[in-house]
């Protein structure tokens, strides 16, 4: 009759198993989220990083520097980023935010539930992207 019950015990189906054990676990880890966050605020083109130590400039080959906190099984971005004089700074924060938001839960699978902007470097352009006025601070055609 023992031997029957060990039979039995060793025949259990996995709908008894809780499901991390049935399925397995699957860690993301901070800089994974840091670089997917990073990768997905550089596919927006109003998005600019900041490069240079002691000079900061607007750079748009650059990814944004992100910081990221995993709490409880969630996610909150810290971006710095650079800007152009004159930019709607608002409706580019706003369009990033949602990119961000969905793209690194496509990406990760972990709910976002804040992104935050700092803004770190404005840059006083002449309107074409890459020229910067600097000796006057006006605008050039």
């Amino acid at each position: 009759m023992s031997a029957r019950r060990d039979v039995q015990e060793k025949t259990r189906t996995d709908a008894d198993e809780p499901d991390e054990l049935r399925c397995g676990r699957l860690t993301i880890r901070e800089p994974v989220v840091r670089r997917s966050a990073a990768q997905a605020a550089s596919e927006l083109p109003e998005v600019w990083a900041t490069t240079g130590v002691f000079h900061r400039r607007a750079a748009q080959n650059a990814r944004p520097d992100v910081a990221v906190r995993l709490i409880g099984g969630t996610v909150e971005l810290d971006v710095t980023l650079a800007q152009f004089y004159r930019s709607p700074l608002r409706a580019i924060t706003e369009s990033a935010r949602s990119h961000l938001k969905r793209r690194v839960e496509a990406l990760t699978g972990l709910p976002v539930r804040a992104v935050n902007f700092s803004i770190e470097h404005l840059e006083v352009s002449s309107g074409v992207r890459g020229r910067s006025t600097r000796s006057s601070g006006r605008e050039t055609a």
